[in-house]
């Protein structure tokens, strides 16, 4: 699944988010959402949850000395 398609479904699913406060059920649907989604190499993915939203954010990966 592309970045586009993840974003879609989990704005699907953020509609059901109440007072920005997801349930456990949420989380793991998220998390199940974005295990399908292509991999950003060098990236890792924050998921965040508002009232009615949810959007994807990309972090760079720090290299350790």
């Amino acid at each position: 699944m592309n970045a586009v398609t993840l974003s879609r479904r989990l704005a699907g699913l953020a509609l059901t988010v109440s007072q920005g406060r997801p349930t456990a059920a949420h989380w793991v649907a998220a998390m199940a959402l974005a295990a399908q989604a292509h991999p950003v190499p060098g990236h890792i993915r924050e998921i965040v949850f508002t009232a009615g939203r949810a959007s994807v954010r990309l972090h760079p990966l720090k290299a350790t000395a």
